[in-house]
């Protein structure tokens, strides 16, 4: 069974018809949070792709939220392994970040 890891920033905050969708495609999902600092970054090759949810802290101030640099790590692995990432209003931000630090090469 295909598995997605989603990076979740708070209980509120969920996959809602993502969710759906992934059911409806027998596909497995598990929230991971960093925002404690406790959590262990999944192994990147145990699942097929990334969802990085919303939340209220700003991509340029990982200085402040120091968990930020977790999940654009754990994204820029992602990336470099060809999973798919999908980036949610915050997760966009993270996605773009680590875009335009690290540009992939073009497939031209």
């Amino acid at each position: 069974m295909a598995r997605v890891i989603a990076v979740q920033h708070h209980g509120c905050e969920t996959l809602g018809a993502i969710a759906d969708a992934l059911r409806c495609f027998a596909i497995e999902w598990s929230y991971v949070s960093f925002t404690d600092g406790h959590a262990a970054v999944p192994e990147v090759s145990e699942w097929e792709a990334l969802i990085v949810l919303g939340g209220p802290y700003s991509v340029y101030r990982p200085d402040q939220h120091p968990f930020l640099r977790s999940e654009m790590e754990l994204i820029r692995r992602a990336l470099e392994l060809g999973k798919p990432v999908l980036g949610v209003c915050l997760g966009s931000q993270l996605l773009a970040a680590i875009k335009e630090a690290n540009p992939l090469p073009s497939s031209d």
